[in-house]
């Protein structure tokens, strides 16, 4: 049931934004046919009633799956929504809130999904109560109705005119109507009724009875209801001169009526929006030809961006010898200038592979990590991190290296990533969370292979397994930045990444000195000093290596990505407070 309900959820994000993108069309094509919008709300009905899609490079969703059925048995739970800076102010607050505490025997979202999953079921079950006893209702009501002709029946319990029924729909009116408000009212039910709008509107219902959950859905089903009638009044209204139109409009106000409920049935004449279909009736003018042109060509659009998913790549799907190709060149531009016996990992997060002819382009964010391995214990050495664009050409059996790029260091990279990525890739190579855990397992469990390293004895490996077990995580933010500390009080290894645009990170050993924590990198080229305060690590520049600087843009002047006196504030873990274990 969980599962089912997280499915529902993502599904019903998903739509989200294209709520969003229709509330925008709504606005930009005012003078488009009315039918139009009513097909635009079509593609957010196909969204929520179909789990699956194709995939596709044109996709504008972010994400298709923001929340991950792992995210209940995650020891850090957190969600993907394919935007950065949402994520980045919903994830703290997911970690806060339902990170498990140490002595924790399960993650919280594993107790409140379930609830959440009966509460959905629940919500449902009264929709569908309230459907069918509104459904109920209305039938009781119109049981005594008079035929007039053909579907149409009159009954004096109608007070105003509607279409009732799927496989047989029928027009119902009330008695003593003026023949000509009558013809109008026909008029426009039996448009209802050739465009099947008795079928679609009880079918948002059940589909918004599934996705109760979301205001959008609500707001998008309202919207649905009143651009139904508009188009519906504009069927009748194209054949009619502006005098019968100001009698249309006469009718429809005539016939309004005042529902305070949401109406699942039956299609009322004068059921939505009076007063911006009186408006729109009376200025109604054909659309041109153009302005029909333009419609369909947003509609095709909107639907192939919509309706597919993000295409994802992956590394295996690349033939061997590109594999192969693309590992050298990686290993080639960041290892070091001088061999050594560690071991080298790599791993890709695809997020675009482009070919031309005999050229392909890569678009990923590259990992790349140095092992060395001592008494059954793993250490990482050094590494980078940064989003990478590398162009191979195909020579035969074999690849030449075209161009490999990578973003300046620093405050440079948006600019970089902008001139160089396609729009739609900027958001996830700007993005340095949103793959990293899981491409540091994968390095991690190369090393463990390699090394012949058992599971039990990879304490010291960061990552996953190593975090777990060992890992004190400190953060200091800054308005520009983030730079982050990890040590391990199993075999005092560290990193500093001392910025999330760096395409450096500095992995080594830390040692104690008093108050003072020594944070050794490169095999002892640099080091970094911090002094504990409470649950806090104070930098100590004037004890460590140069960082790098950057141009304030608000007063021209240099400063360092980490300042002296830069306090890392300690990251709440569901893995225990070990800073006893590694200060004194």
């Amino acid at each position: 049931m969980s599962e089912v309900f997280l499915t529902i959820v993502n599904m019903s994000i998903s739509a989200s934004w294209i709520v969003l993108a229709v509330l925008l069309f709504r606005l930009l094509l005012r003078k488009a046919p009315k039918w139009i919008m009513v097909l635009l709300w079509g593609i957010v009905g196909i969204r929520l009633v179909f789990p699956f899609s194709i995939k596709s490079v044109m996709s504008l969703i972010p994400s298709a799956e923001t929340i991950r059925p792992e995210i209940m048995t995650e020891g850090t739970p957190a969600i993907n929504t394919g935007i950065p800076m949402i994520n980045n102010m919903i994830n703290p607050i997911i970690q806060n809130s339902f990170t498990p505490a140490p002595d924790a025997s399960a993650n919280p979202l594993q107790i409140w999904i379930p609830i959440l999953s009966i509460v959905w079921v629940a919500g449902m079950a009264i929709l569908f109560a309230y459907t069918c006893i509104s459904y109920w209702r209305v039938r009781r009501k119109v049981c005594t109705a008079v035929l007039l002709r053909d579907n149409i029946y009159q009954s004096e319990a109608v007070i105003s005119p509607f279409v009732l029924g799927v496989r047989k729909a029928k027009i119902y009116l009330p008695f003593h109507m003026s023949k000509q408000d009558e013809d109008f009212v026909i008029a426009h039910e039996e448009a209802h009724i050739k465009r099947k709008d008795h079928l679609w509107k009880p079918l948002g219902f059940i589909i918004l009875t599934i996705h109760w959950f979301n205001p959008l859905m609500w707001l998008g089903y309202a919207l649905l209801c009143r651009d139904i009638e508009m188009a519906c009044d504009e069927k009748v209204v194209k054949e009619l001169t502006n005098e019968q139109r100001a009698d249309y409009s006469q009718t429809l106000l005539t016939c309004s009526v005042n529902r305070r409920m949401v109406a699942v049935c039956p299609l009322a004449f004068g059921e939505v929006g009076i007063k911006k279909r009186v408006k729109s009736v009376l200025n109604y003018k054909n659309p041109s030809f153009w302005m029909i042109m333009v419609s369909v060509i947003v509609l095709v659009a909107a639907s192939v961006c919509l309706l597919t998913n993000p295409k994802n790549y992956d590394i295996n799907d690349l033939d061997d010898k590109l594999q192969g190709f693309l590992d050298m060149q990686v290993a080639e531009h960041n290892g070091p200038a001088k061999g050594n016996d560690n071991f080298t990992a790599v791993s890709y997060d695809l997020m675009k592979v482009d070919r031309s002819g005999s050229k392909t382009t890569v678009y990923a964010w590259i990992l790349y990590l140095e092992y060395s391995c001592e008494n059954g214990l793993l250490a990482k050495e050094t590494g980078t991190y940064l989003p990478t664009v590398i162009t191979a050409q195909k020579d035969g059996d074999n690849y030449e290296l075209v161009e490999y790029w990578i973003p300046r260091d620093g405050s440079y990279w948006a600019n970089d990533i902008k001139e160089k990525f396609p729009m739609y890739l900027w958001s996830r190579a700007t993005d340095s969370q949103r793959a990293i855990d899981k491409q540091t397992a994968d390095c991690d469990q190369m090393a463990k292979e390699y090394f012949g390293v058992s599971e039990s004895t990879a304490a010291g490996v960061s990552g996953t397994q190593g975090i777990a077990v060992t890992e004190n995580i400190y953060t200091f933010k800054s308005d520009k930045d983030m730079a982050t500390l990890f040590l391990s009080a199993t075999d005092h290894t560290g990193s500093f990444s001392y910025s999330l645009l760096s395409s450096y990170i500095a992995y080594g050993t830390y040692e104690k000195d008093g108050n003072y924590i020594v944070l050794k990198t490169d095999n002892g080229k640099y080091k970094y000093t911090f002094k504990k305060e409470k649950d806090a690590m104070k930098f100590v520049a004037s004890k460590s290596s140069e960082l790098p600087s950057y141009a304030d843009s608000s007063d021209g002047k240099v400063k360092s990505c980490v300042p002296d006196g830069a306090v890392f504030e300690k990251v709440p873990t569901s893995f225990g407070d070990m800073t006893d274990n590694i200060v004194s």
